[in-house]
């Protein structure tokens, strides 16, 4: 969760209202069940996605997104 509170704090607020930017973060987290490095981005590009579609400007974590976590 440390990802969170930092990432505000990254950059300035002042740069990113002249740049336009927003920052959206897609997270996966080593399981059980991943077995190659592809599974692993797949999984995190997937959540950045989700970041991007659902407002931007956020932080996705992968497993929040599957329905047994929800």
């Amino acid at each position: 969760m440390m990802v969170r509170w930092w990432l505000p704090s990254a950059f300035d607020a002042r740069c990113r209202q002249h740049l336009g930017q927003t920052d959206s973060v897609g997270v996966a987290l080593i399981e059980a069940d991943i077995t190659t490095t592809s599974q692993l981005l797949e999984r995190a590009d997937k959540a950045l996605y989700q970041s991007k579609t659902t407002g931007r400007n956020r932080v996705t974590f992968w497993h929040e997104m599957q329905p047994e976590n929800q």
